[in-house]
Order: C-alpha cells, then structure tokens, then sequence
C-alpha cells in the first residue's frame, strides 16, 4: 500500500473495520455478507478502471444492483468499453496494477474468449487485502461488437461504507433499455453449434419484468413484457411464464 496517513495499523486491521462494516450492513440489507464483500471488490476495481478511462460502462446483474433492481447475487461482473478487445484488456491490466491507498490489490489471469458465443474477453480477477485474499470473480468484457443506443447513466456505489481509505464515487451504467432490449434478444435468438436451440434463460428476464412492473418510473416496459406483442415473444417463453407464476 502506497505510505499515507490511515488509522488502520496494517491490512489486517483494515479488513476488520471493513468486514465490520458490512456485517452492520447486511443486517438491512438483502445480501449477505459474503455477497457485500464481492460487491466491494467490485466497487474497488471500477475505482481503479475509471482512474485508466472513464468509458467504462457497467452492465449486466451488476449494473442492476447499482439501479437496486438486483434480485440475484452474481459471480462475475459485465462490462462495456467501446474499443478493440486488445485494447480494454490493457487498461484492465493497468487498472489492476494501481495502487489507491485503499489497503486493496488486485491480480488478474489470462483473458479468454467468451464461452457463450459473444464477442469479448474473460479475465479472472483474485482480490486481497494485504496478503489475504478477499474475494475471487471473473471480468467479461464486450466491445465495438455490441452497438448501445441510449447514454450511460450515473448510479451510487455498491456495498456502500462510510470510512477511512475507501472513496466510493459510483459508476457508469449500460442504459436500462438497452439491457432490457438486450435481455429480450437474448431469449428470442437460437443458441448452440446448430443453431436450432432456443433459450434457457428465460427466468432472467421473468426477474427482470417482475422488478420494473412493481416500480412506477418503469412502467414504460409494463406493455412490453405482458404482452410480448413489441419483441414477438415466442409461446412456449409465454407459457413457461404462466407455469412460474402459478
């Protein structure tokens, strides 16, 4: 850790005040602490990231956690950055190799291509405080490949902790209809070597819908999900609906 003035004495004690912390806050919360702990690494890396550039753009579950539209924990976090693969690769590294005072670092693995037919990269990501690791997860990264049609909006920090060394400044976030365009893309195209396998993750979007339906600043997307009638959506997504509902 870079020499500063901090009122933790070493990582150790740093790790405790923190884990503390979200002890105190998942008690309100509806994740739990070890969900919080990989939220803050999350919110330690993007620290980092926006430090290299800020075109980085959170999306998937995470992006909807940070719009408190969250209904399940993730493993791994999504990003967009609008630049060749070889490109965001390199700023992730950099990124990871920064020092923020923060008693945090990161270390990242190999990137590979994307396992689920997009174009991107994933990077596995080891987070520690101090020596002792804090959490694992996994980087996906899409690019020039994928065409966003709405800005980017600002959103508060996960894993939100008042104390010593942790600045918490927020994030830029995909624009809520292009993840929901995207998530209806998703189950309407067909999957697999063949190219004749309809989606399996239908119940993503069902969360989705369910979510935006309760609040009345989305009730924009209301007609689209009960309906289908704007994205065609197929019967035997509809009936599995019915059947989940029931």
């Amino acid at each position: 850790m870079t020499a500063r003035h901090s009122p933790y004495t070493s990582p150790a004690a740093f790790r405790c005040a923190l884990t503390d912390k979200l002890k105190d806050l998942a008690s309100t919360s509806p994740w739990n602490l070890h969900e919080l702990q990989r939220q803050m690494a999350y919110d330690r890396l993007l620290e980092r990231l926006y430090l290299i550039n800020e075109g980085w753009v959170v999306k998937g579950a995470t992006a909807l956690l940070a719009r408190q539209l969250g209904v399940r924990a993730t493993i791994d976090v999504d990003f967009f950055r609008d630049v060749s693969s070889d490109d965001a690769e390199r700023e992730l590294r950099q990124a990871v190799d920064l020092d923020l005072g923060d008693w945090f670092r990161f270390e990242a693995g190999p990137a590979q291509a994307m396992s689920d037919g997009a174009r991107g990269i994933r990077v596995p990501i080891s987070a520690f405080v101090g020596a002792t690791s804090w959490v694992r997860f996994r980087v996906d990264v899409v690019g020039t490949d994928i065409r966003m049609t709405g800005e980017p909006e600002s959103m508060p920090p996960l894993a939100r902790v008042m104390m010593p060394d942790v600045e918490q400044h927020g994030y830029r976030v995909y624009p809520l209809v292009d993840h929901v365009a995207d998530k209806c893309a998703a189950i309407l195209e067909r999957h697999g070597a063949s190219g004749q396998h309809p989606s399996t993750r239908f119940k993503d979007l069902v969360r989705l819908a369910t979510r935006l339906a309760t609040k009345a600043r989305f009730g924009w997307c209301r007609g689209y999900f009960c309906t289908g009638s704007r994205w065609g959506c197929p019967h035997r997504v509809a009936r599995r609906v019915a059947v989940d509902r029931a």
